[in-house]
């Protein structure tokens, strides 16, 4: 006789080693949500740095069930880049402008 059990899980769970359990409602959960989770529970043990960055910009809201945004470590995040990206376009600048310099020099050289 085959056994048949009627089980439709309405709700997936992932839970860290202290015991902190995130879930996922309804029957089709976010490939992004549940990769977090993994990672959350893991405790950083698995994932890349990417994911870790994820992590810092959104966390799990029990309300809805969903990971959702961070804005102010979104906004440190973006802040971190844009500085990044300055003081890179100054380095070039500076870079260009020695180069620039050395070439007039050399043009006016008898």
């Amino acid at each position: 006789m085959q056994s048949w059990f009627p089980f439709i899980p309405e709700s997936a769970s992932t839970i860290s080693g202290d015991v902190d359990a995130v879930y996922f409602y309804g029957i089709e959960y976010p490939p992004r949500d549940v990769r977090l989770g993994l990672v959350e529970a893991s405790e950083n043990k698995i994932g890349s740095p990417v994911d870790a960055l994820m992590l810092y910009c959104y966390h799990y809201d029990p309300a809805t069930g969903k990971y959702g945004a961070v804005v102010m470590n979104i906004m440190k995040v973006a802040g971190v880049i844009t500085v990044g990206l300055i003081v890179g376009m100054l380095l070039v600048l500076r870079k260009r402008g020695m180069q620039n310099q050395l070439a007039a020099r050399d043009a006016v050289a008898p």
